[in-house]
């Protein structure tokens, strides 16, 4: 892939956004973002559950 292709896509990105992929906070936003969305990101877990089945 080229870079100017690469650049290009960060500003389609951004303009869909208003986060500058090129960013490190906002580029592990997008990628959290993108994980909670496909369903394979953080899973929430009922701690006090846990807790008493020990």
């Amino acid at each position: 892939m080229h870079a100017n292709t690469v650049y290009a896509r960060f500003e389609r990105v951004e303009d869909a956004t208003g986060l500058d992929p090129q960013q490190f906070h906002a580029l592990t936003e997008l990628l959290l973002a993108t994980d909670l969305s496909n369903g394979t990101g953080y899973q929430q877990v009922n701690i006090s559950a846990e807790r008493s089945e020990r």
